[in-house]
């Protein structure tokens, strides 16, 4: 993604930004706040989130440059839960996919419930279950097979199936992936 906004102003400015807000260098109030209205979109609702960032979503959600210009980023999962609860709201077919949680040898388990196991959501590792939709854009947080896509790849959902889903990545070549 960087070779291919490497001309664009604008993102020269965020990226600058970003290492301002990072090393510090920008100024606060007298409260410890951090004005960062310059560098992103701030909303007061998930719905005016959504209405700002994907408000032709249903329409766009095919059109790779489209979707490579937006995304919603935030810092705990509760955040990310909330947003993608809102989103997965709105009116299309969901599937719902759960993680394994079963181990095969029995002598290996240790003091915690499977439910209780289940609940945890540490940073970095997506929630038990999971509730995909079609054309959605989704990042990838954890790949286990490194050399193909990297953590942090932007993807749309093209079509959901029991045990599957194909996913096509939005910046760069648009090529089909399968997730398990």
């Amino acid at each position: 993604m960087r070779a291919r906004f490497h001309e664009d102003p604008l993102s020269e400015d965020f990226v600058r930004n970003n290492l301002l807000l990072g090393n510090g260098e920008v100024t606060e109030d007298g409260n410890e706040d951090v004005d960062i209205s310059y560098i992103c979109t701030i909303a007061s609702t998930i719905q005016s989130l959504h209405d700002q960032v994907f408000s032709d979503l249903e329409v766009h959600s095919r059109d790779l440059d489209w979707l490579c210009q937006r995304a919603i980023l935030a810092p705990k999962n509760v955040a990310v839960n909330a947003t993608n609860s809102f989103l997965l709201g709105l009116p299309e077919d969901v599937r719902v996919y759960k993680s394994v949680d079963t181990i095969p040898n029995q002598d290996e388990v240790v003091d915690y419930s499977t439910e209780f196991l289940n609940s945890l959501e540490p940073s970095g590792v997506p929630p038990h279950i999971r509730t995909l939709k079609a054309d959605s854009p989704v990042m990838l947080i954890r790949n286990l097979n490194p050399p193909t896509l990297c953590n942090g790849t932007r993807l749309v959902i093209t079509k959901l199936f029991p045990n599957i889903a194909t996913i096509m990545t939005v910046c760069g070549k648009g090529q089909d992936v399968f997730i398990l």
